[in-house]
């Protein structure tokens, strides 16, 4: 499902994506790909489940190492820049 993202990494070093995380799910996957249209045209959000509770950044810590296996990356390699607080994210994930 991943697989356009992980080529653009590859090809420019790094890759921005926006996620809507759902916290204390069953088990961590990814759930959906949605189009979202606005007047900035269509941005991809990426639904992901994560099995971990919103407490005390578990749920992002369990995104950021889901996000590092999956691309194939350092842990060090994912960054949440945006939406620490909140279900929609933007993540940058760096290929070294």
């Amino acid at each position: 499902m991943l697989s356009q993202y992980k080529r653009k990494l590859k090809n420019n070093g790094k890759v921005y994506l926006r996620i809507k995380a759902r916290p204390s799910a069953r088990n961590t996957s990814i759930r959906d790909m949605i189009e979202q249209n606005n007047n900035k045209g269509n941005r991809e959000i990426v639904k992901i489940d994560i099995s971990s509770p919103p407490d005390r950044g578990r749920a992002n810590q369990e995104l950021i190492r889901f996000l590092a296996e999956e691309f194939a990356v350092s842990e060090k390699n994912v960054k949440i820049v945006s939406g620490l607080n909140s279900r929609v994210k933007i993540v940058k994930i760096i290929y070294c």
